[in-house]
């Protein structure tokens, strides 16, 4: 295995592992090693579109995330609460601002 299939199965490992940073230095540094390699090494073809398809999925599972996050905020509006008799209590939420820690 060539140092640039390394540093890709690294980029791999770091986006699998959800570590965006490490995959980032390591797709840099593949960059910069790439000067006409993707012809002398069949292997990278390979790496690379597993590597396409991890960053789709990793993009995707973002959205959804996201996507998760603002219906359980829409949902916690809408929400009632009721006492051990069965009648409804008025509770007032308190929005989190998202983002702020």
């Amino acid at each position: 295995m060539s140092e640039l299939e390394e540093i890709l199965d690294q980029a791999a490992a770091a986006l699998l592992s959800g570590n965006v940073q490490h995959a980032l230095d390591a797709l840099a540094l593949a960059e910069a090693r790439m000067d006409g390699a993707e012809q002398a090494e069949p292997g990278l073809r390979t790496r690379l579109e597993r590597l396409s398809g991890l960053s789709a999925a990793a993009a995707q599972g973002v959205a959804d995330a996201r996507q998760l996050i603002s219906q359980a905020v829409r949902s916690a509006k809408n929400v009632t609460t009721y006492d051990r008799r069965g009648q409804a209590l008025n509770v007032k939420a308190v929005r989190p601002v998202i983002g702020r820690f």
